[in-house]
């Protein structure tokens, strides 16, 4: 069971940073607030679910939104630091 809710989240991972490239967003902060109570209501709703389908795609939309988002975040930080700070 645990294996199945460990690929979901590996594919939503992977879904979410290839969207990130075709969906471009200016706004980090928003993407990130929005990621946190995405993130919370589902896990709370993965919890409530008594089938292993349906915690699967919550899981998947979890992590295609985790994978969206870290990219961005990643992104947002390389431009703002110094080019020679960056290694």
């Amino acid at each position: 069971m645990l294996e199945k809710l460990k690929s979901a989240f590996g594919a939503g991972s992977l879904v979410g940073a290839a969207l990130s490239r075709i969906l471009r967003t200016r706004k980090v902060g928003l993407a990130t607030l929005l990621t946190i109570v995405m993130l919370g209501t589902g896990i709370a709703g993965r919890g409530l679910v008594s089938t292993l389908a349906l915690a699967s795609l919550i899981t998947l939309a979890i992590s295609t939104v985790v994978g969206f988002t870290n990219v961005i975040l990643v992104n947002s930080l390389q431009k703002r630091i110094v080019p020679e700070l960056r290694g």
